[in-house]
């Protein structure tokens, strides 16, 4: 009587492991997912501060020009009316 106890309680925990393993395999796959997705995010994010640093760098350069060919500009008026 006492080993048909042992038999179905070490049968019971074997079922119960097994379960517990395959919960662990499902979150890790899980866990796995989420950071390839979080890690997809963080190379967008990155792709996004590129190209607007390079556009902060197109409109200073834009606004220098402009700036100094204005500055040209009323550079060669005043030495004109002198």
């Amino acid at each position: 009587m006492r080993s048909e106890d042992s038999e179905v309680k070490i049968a019971v925990l074997e079922e119960q492991l097994r379960g517990i393993r395959q919960q662990q395999k499902t979150q890790a796959e899980n866990t796995e997912k989420l950071f390839d997705k979080l890690f997809e995010e963080i190379d967008k994010l990155k792709a996004a501060m590129n190209r607007g640093r390079g556009v902060f760098a197109a409109s200073l350069t834009f606004a220098g020009a402009i700036g100094a060919g204005i500055t040209a500009t009323l550079e060669y008026l005043s030495w004109g009316h002198k």
